[in-house]
């Protein structure tokens, strides 16, 4: 084998090797973009929205979550006994 031949052996490898990384890297993309798009049409909005409530108190075995709550007149407060013990 003279030294063209063993240049066209190597040239011709990595061009092998070449072409089956870009062949990895398109199948890899291929199956985030998949994934992406599964993701984006698997969700769903729902049909009503329900707000945080307002004026809130938590009783808990450390005490009252907020600890502090300011009202104004006629404002109610929802209170949840979360301890462990009756009140």
């Amino acid at each position: 084998m003279n030294i063209f031949s063993i240049i066209q052996v190597i040239l011709a490898l990595t061009l092998v090797v070449v072409i089956i990384i870009i062949a990895l890297v398109l199948v890899y993309v291929s199956k985030k973009s998949d994934f992406l798009k599964k993701e984006t049409n698997e969700t769903q909005i729902p049909d009503q929205i329900t707000l945080p409530e307002e004026n809130v108190v938590y009783v808990t075995d450390k005490g009252f979550k907020p600890n502090l709550l300011v009202i104004k007149e006629g404002e109610t407060v929802t209170w949840y006994n979360n301890d462990t013990s009756p009140h």
